[in-house]
């Protein structure tokens, strides 16, 4: 009976050591963001992420993650023919919630430590409501009218200390009409237009 429990006792810390693993690799495919480099063409993006990735203008590429990465879903890519890759925005799309919101703000506020780990200092844009009593479910409303506004950005005014040739990441939260919202996190290199 005791190798029994011992042995159940090692498979749970195994377990839990690779599920903490796991997540310590997400942070840092998040913060080293997904391996890329600046001027990289399609080819070698490709090949990083191991996926064919679909063309959706001149120099706009998609490509839908088989598996999430800390919720991020897709991949947008802008490719200058010259300048090679400037731009990443990382999407976290359709995310469920109520009228306040509250999935969506603490998926937003995960990103935001996630990063802060990374690069350190941001700065923050937040709206608040002005009566909240009467308008508790109404945040998500108010979002996608554009009435309030929700992004952080880690860059050199805010004191963050960026690498990889990174120039500024933005989180910004977005709600279309007659869709779930949405988390962005845009990745702009020092070659970005």
């Amino acid at each position: 009976m005791k190798e029994e429990l011992t042995q159940v006792f090692k498979d749970r810390v195994l377990k839990s050591a690779q599920e903490h693993i796991v997540e310590i690799d997400n942070i840092t495919i998040l913060n080293d963001v997904f391996s890329l480099k600046m001027g990289m063409n399609r080819d070698e993006i490709e090949n990083i992420l191991s996926s064919t990735m679909l063309k959706i203008d001149d120099e706009l590429y998609a490509l839908e993650l088989s598996s999430e990465i800390e919720g991020i879903n897709k991949l947008y890519f802008w490719i200058g023919r010259e300048i090679g890759l400037y731009s990443v925005f990382a999407m976290n799309e359709k995310i469920e919630c109520d009228g306040f919101a509250l999935n969506l703000k603490k998926q937003f506020y995960g990103y935001e430590r996630i990063l802060e780990v990374g690069y350190g200092r941001f700065t923050r844009k937040e709206s608040q409501l002005k009566d909240l009593s009467k308008s508790y479910n109404s945040w998500l409303l108010s979002l996608e009218k554009g009435e309030i506004l929700m992004e952080t950005a880690f860059n050199k005014e805010s004191g963050a200390t960026l690498k990889n040739d990174l120039k500024q990441i933005l989180i910004g939260a977005s709600k279309d009409e007659g869709e779930m919202p949405s988390i962005v996190i845009v990745y702009k290199f020092s070659n970005a237009k």
